[in-house]
């Protein structure tokens, strides 16, 4: 983890030497969780999805024909809803009707644009740290949190597609983001001994982006 997060440190402090379009994107966040209450079985909640909200500035740099480089730092929303059709059999666990949860992240992503002219299309994949900062001071995060069983700092990877639209020093575009967490949200293992004592949690996130772009050539 910590070679990781030098590696990524470095790539984004690299944007400012050779950075050539300043871009910012808006957008919303659309996430489910596979969030499982484990007693004597698993018992899956939280199935329903939820939107929230999503920002990140950045530099695209290193811009050839065919390929670039964008690192940016990023606000996002994920969780999910309680499903209609769930039932709460885990006794004292605390269950609102949603889970919400904020990350502020760092990331680069490899480039590949086969359409790169008055229009552009743009694939991109790279790696991404992320940090919670929202979103852990409630149940039943909090009640996990309580046994060690949150990953606050997740490790990724992002893979993405972008369409947009060149106007002299800007441009504007649509683009979509899947993000994947290699950490699981929560890992808590039950304690069972002739009853009850404690049960665990099980979940990991699946988390699509989706907004608009404007970007700014610097040079």
């Amino acid at each position: 983890m910590k070679k990781f997060s030098l590696i990524l440190l470095i790539a984004n402090l690299s944007a400012v030497t050779f950075g050539q379009t300043l871009r910012l994107d808006l957008g919303t966040s659309y996430s489910k969780l596979d969030w499982k209450y484990m007693v004597y079985s698993g018992e899956q909640q939280y199935k329903s999805p939820k939107m929230g909200f999503a920002f990140s500035a950045g530099i695209e740099y290193l811009q050839k024909k065919y390929i670039s480089i964008t690192s940016d730092l990023s606000i996002y929303q994920t969780g999910g809803r309680y499903a209609s059709d769930e039932q709460m059999n885990t006794y004292d666990i605390p269950s609102p009707d949603k889970i919400s949860i904020e990350y502020v992240s760092i990331g680069s992503n490899l480039n590949f644009n086969p359409i790169n002219d008055k229009i552009k299309l743009q694939l991109s994949f790279g790696p991404r740290l992320d940090y919670m900062i929202g979103g852990i001071n409630k149940d039943p995060l909090k009640w996990v949190d309580k046994y060690d069983g949150i990953n606050k700092l997740n490790w990724g990877l992002t893979a993405g597609i972008g369409l947009y639209y060149r106007l002299r020093k800007c441009d504007i575009g649509l683009q979509a983001q899947f993000i994947n967490h290699m950490e699981k949200l929560a890992d808590l293992k039950p304690v069972i001994g002739q009853s009850l004592l404690r049960a665990g949690a099980d979940a990991k996130e699946q988390i699509f982006i989706m907004g608009a772009s404007l970007g700014y050539k610097l040079r």
